[in-house]
Parts: structure tokens; sequence; C-alpha cells
């Protein structure tokens, strides 16, 4: 149950907020009883199995609340590695090592790709970039050779007009405006979510807004230990804990507010997680 419980918290930290359960076996006889992660009454963990139907249950609920939170979009880079060649390898590798420091930094981040940049609907004004209902203050491009000229003309409409376009690995091929960053000035260049101390690259989180407030679904990574810091949100509301496991919700025991941050201890084992909600009180 504990390692179903960390998928599941790496799937939704990263946005997904819906699971479609299955499967359930057509019989108990001779293989089937074989096939993994196939569910049922044979299974002596089926009694137990309510508890992490529960908990993903009300997960999906607070993590389908209010509208994502994600102010940096990262872009990825498809038409290189469609195209292949010599730098292929450089290229996934560029990729993964920007989507992994922002990950261990605490930055959430959402994907764009060359479509979306090319769509009219896609605007790049007053220091963002409008996509759906999404907007983003920054955006992180990772080595690429490959991007359209289409897509590139709006990332440096968007860096023109105020917004922050860091270009990593791709140094003197960047539009107009842009920053040649690398990843160890990460930090000092992309907001993140939260900031922990001691420093965590194990800690995850994502932000939803809410009518009266904002929510934050954090979980623990490592997959050997738990962690222990103090995490500092850029809150003034009151924070409450809600509690996906047992439905319950109660103030966050030693929390301290410090003119617009809000400081809380946390400590979670492997595979732990828990939700925080900032709440304006009525």
């Amino acid at each position: 149950p504990e390692q179903m419980k960390w998928i599941t918290d790496f799937q939704y930290v990263r946005g997904i907020n819906i699971t479609t359960m299955s499967c359930y076996q057509f019989s108990t006889r001779a293989h089937f009883m074989g096939w993994g992660g196939i569910k049922g009454p044979a299974d002596p963990l089926w009694k137990h199995m309510d508890l992490y139907h529960r908990y993903t249950a009300r997960t999906s609920y607070l993590l389908s609340r209010g509208k994502p939170e994600v102010e940096t979009a990262v872009y990825y880079p498809v038409r290189d590695l469609w195209a292949g060649g010599p730098e292929l390898k450089s290229i996934a590798h560029g990729y993964d090592a920007l989507a992994g420091a922002l990950l261990e930094n605490q930055c959430d981040f959402d994907l764009i790709d060359d479509d979306l940049l090319e769509r009219q609907s896609t605007r790049a004004t007053g220091g963002r970039l409008q996509a759906g209902k999404m907007t983003y203050h920054t955006v992180c491009v990772p080595k690429t050779r490959w991007m359209t000229a289409a897509a590139k003309a709006k990332l440096e409409e968007f860096a023109r007009n105020g917004g922050t376009l860091l270009w990593f690995g791709n140094a003197g091929s960047g539009p107009l405006k842009s920053i040649a960053a690398e990843l160890r000035q990460l930090k000092l260049l992309v907001k993140p979510l939260f900031r922990a101390e001691p420093a965590q690259k194990a800690l995850r989180g994502c932000k939803r807004r809410l009518g009266n407030g904002r929510l934050y679904f954090i979980t623990n990574e490592d997959i050997r230990k738990g962690l222990k810091c103090t995490v500092t949100f850029n809150e003034t509301l009151p924070p409450f804990r809600l509690d996906p496991e047992t439905g319950s919700c109660f103030p966050v025991t030693g929390a301290v507010q410090s003119g617009t941050s809000c400081s809380i201890p946390l400590t979670l084992d492997f595979a732990g997680s828990c939700v925080i909600q900032f709440l304006k009180i009525t």
C-alpha cells in the first residue's frame, strides 16, 4: 500500500487529479492469479484497499478544486527527439536535467511545444505567455536545434514584452532579450512554490488557487528515507492541514506567521504527503 500511495502521489503532484481504477480479473483460476497489479478478494490486501481508494478519492477531489497555479513553462524539444541524429542524447539529457533541477527546487511547471506556441490563441503580452486558461511568467528552454521559426518568434515577443525567457545550453542561439542561463543559477531565476530549510531535493509540490485561499499538495519522493524541514510559503492567511487518509481537517501546529510569509515545520516519512490550505475565514 505504501508503494501504491508513492506512485499515486508521484502522478498527482505533477498535475494528475483523476484515476480510473482497473482491472478486476475475470477469474481467480490458474494463470489469472499471477497477473501483477490485479486486485480482488483473493488478494490478501483486498480488505485494506478501501483505505487506498478513499485516500485517492479525497486527493482527487482536493486537486480538482480551483485552478492550478503554475507560472513556469518548459519547452519540450519534441522535434529534436523526432529528428534524432548525433545530438539526440545531449538533447534528451538537457531536457531531463532541466526538468529534474526544477523539481528539486520545488518549481512546478507545465510543458509547452511548437504547436502551442504557434497557435494564434497563444498570446505574449504584458510579461506573460497566455495559453488557454494558463498564464506563464517564466519560460525555460533546454538545448534545441529544431524549434520552429514561428515558435521562436513567439518566445522572442514574450521576452520583448517583459517575460522571463531562460535559454539553457543554447549559448548565442536564443532570441533577443532571452537570458543565457545555467542550471546552477536556476534557484535565483525561477520562483519556487515554497522554500525548504534545509534544502530537500526529494520534496515536491503543486499549488491550486481557490476562491477563498490557496491549496498546496506536498510529497516526499525519496525512496529510502523520510525528511524533516521547515517550509516557508508566501502566504498571509491562516493554514490548515487536510488529511486525505482520514478526511480530517485541523489547524497546523507550529506555524509561524511573519509579514507576508508563513513557516511550517514538516516531517514526511517514506511515501509521505500532506495537503495544506491557507484559508480565508468568513
